[in-house]
C-alpha cells in the first residue's frame, strides 16, 4: 500500500486458507505538526494458490478504520472507506484531499512549560482539487446555521487573556488563497474555498487557509492547536461527480515538547 505522496509503502501478508488475519496496514505520516498523508493511497492485492491442485483461490480484503474492531466484520462498517478502481491507463484516480499543518511565526520553539512570552504558530489548511472538475461548496453567511457545505476547524481557544498560563486564542490573521473565511469568537473557523455562484473550485486548483492563533503553556507544554472527533478538522463539499461528500476528521494538531517548522 502507497501514502498519497508516496510517503510509506508497505507489505502485508494474509493469513492464510480459512483464517482472518488482521494487521496494522497504515503506518500515517501524522505528527503534533502536520496532517498530510489523508486522500486517495494506492493497494495492490494479489490472491495466490497456495498448490497446483488449489483451484478456489478466492480471498476476502477489508480495510476499516484504526479505531475499529480487528475481528471478522460481520457487515460493512458505517465508516467504512471508498475504494476505487485504477482509471483506464492503469493509474490513481484523482481525488479531493485535505491537510494542516502548523508552523512557528515567532516565540519560543519549542513551547515550554512556564514560558513568559506567547509562542505565535500558522495553521495551514489545505484543500487540493487534482480533478478534471469543479467541486462545490455552500456557505450562507449564517453562523447560526449548521447546514453549510465548507471547510470546518476549531481553535481550542481558554477564556483567559492572551498571556495567561495555558491559553490558546486566535492571533487576529488569516489569508486565504481562495474563496472567503471567517473566524468566530468561539474559536470556530468557517472556510469556503469556492468563488462564483454557486460557489465552486475549479479543476486542477490548491486552495489555502492559514490562520494566527497565540500560545502559551502553563504547567505542562502539551496541549491541542486544533481539535479531533466530532470537532475535527473535515470538508463538506460536493465531489467532481456531484456527490455529497464529508471528509475527515483529521487528526489533531498539538504542542508535544518537539521543535516546530519556522514558517
Amino acid at each position: 500500500m502507497i501514502s498519497r505522496t508516496a510517503y510509506t509503502n508497505q507489505v502485508r501478508n494474509g493469513g492464510g486458507s480459512q483464517v482472518w488475519s488482521t494487521a496494522a496496514h497504515v503506518d500515517f505520516d501524522s505528527s503534533s505538526s502536520h496532517s498530510v498523508e489523508s486522500g486517495l493511497w494506492t493497494l495492490e492485492a494479489t490472491l495466490s494458490s497456495v498448490s497446483s491442485s488449489d483451484t478456489l483461490n478466492l480471498g476476502t480484503y477489508y480495510i476499516s478504520s484504526q479505531e475499529d474492531d480487528l475481528s471478522a466484520p460481520a457487515a460493512e462498517a458505517s465508516d467504512a472507506f471508498r475504494t476505487y478502481l485504477p482509471t483506464d491507463t492503469g493509474g490513481k484516480p484523482n481525488k479531493p484531499y485535505l491537510t494542516q499543518q502548523v508552523t512557528c511565526a515567532s516565540g519560543p520553539n519549542p513551547p515550554y512549560a512556564g514560558q513568559t512570552e506567547r509562542t505565535e504558530m500558522w495553521v495551514t489548511i489545505t484543500f487540493g482539487n487534482p480533478t478534471s472538475h469543479p467541486i462545490t461548496f455552500y456557505d450562507d453567511g449564517d453562523p447560526e446555521q449548521d447546514t453549510d457545505y465548507v471547510v470546518r476547524a476549531w481553535i481550542p481557544r481558554t477564556d483567559g487573556p492572551p498571556y495567561a498560563a495555558d491559553a490558546v486564542h486566535y492571533g487576529g490573521m488569516y489569508a486565504v488563497s481562495h474563496g472567503s473565511a471567517r473566524i468566530d469568537s468561539d474559536g470556530s473557523v468557517w472556510w469556503n474555498p469556492g468563488t462564483g455562484t454557486p460557489p465552486t473550485l475549479a479543476a486542477g486548483t490548491t486552495a489555502t487557509l492559514s490562520y494566527l492563533i497565540w500560545i502559551q503553556p502553563g504547567s505542562t507544554a502539551t496541549f491541542p492547536f486544533t481539535l479531533t472527533g466530532p470537532d475535527g478538522t473535515r470538508a463538506e463539499y460536493y465531489d467532481e461527480t456531484g456527490r455529497f461528500t464529508r471528509y475527515g476528521n483529521l487528526c489533531e494538531l498539538e504542542a508535544d515538547g518537539n521543535e516546530f517548522p519556522r514558517g
